[in-house]
């Protein structure tokens, strides 16, 4: 179950946090898993074939004995967050194969005794400079630190979400 994560925020409430300039059209889901299309909005080339970019997210669920859905503290009134991406683009035969993946990092106080690893979130002050093309590597990597956990806040959710085809409200539902 690691490595799933939520978006449920609206594509006004994604275009008002990310200052967008057009609607974010996708559909919006309760458990996201591995190898589905994502919504990753802004892509910026650091190498020849890879870029930064952000993978939004209205929460995250890291598991060990049991499920946790890990969101920004309610106090804040912040819906969504970036995680911190990489995406590239390469040829199989003769298909386009699009792909990314969200960075991982050591897990914080708040999520090391269930799991050792979290998704790297980039805060909202930060935004900018992570996908500052011209910022070298290693003023983006610094980036890749766990500040913006600093505001979450972690709870317990049903054993519903452990099932990657179940895709309804009742994968965060506390309990």
């Amino acid at each position: 179950m690691c490595g799933r994560y939520n978006l449920t925020a609206s594509s006004d409430a994604i275009v008002k946090h990310f200052q967008l300039l057009g609607p974010a059209r996708f559909l919006p889901s309760y458990n996201i898993a591995p190898a589905q299309k994502i919504l990753n909005i802004v892509e910026l080339e650091i190498t020849q074939k890879k870029s930064r970019q952000f993978v939004l997210g209205s929460g995250a669920f890291v598991v060990q004995r049991q499920q946790k859905l890990l969101t920004s503290d309610p106090s804040l009134n912040l819906k969504l967050f970036a995680f911190a991406g990489l995406c590239e683009q390469w040829q199989h035969n003769t298909e386009t194969v699009y792909s990314c993946t969200i960075i991982t990092t050591a897990a914080t106080d708040l999520m090391n005794l269930i799991h050792d690893r979290i998704p790297v979130v980039i805060p909202t002050d930060q935004y900018h400079n992570w996908l500052d093309k011209d910022a070298d590597i290693d003023q983006a990597f610094a980036l890749l630190n766990n500040q913006a956990y600093e505001q979450m806040t972690a709870t317990r959710v049903s054993a519903w979400v452990n099932n990657p085809q179940h895709d309804d409200e009742r994968c965060i539902k506390t309990g």
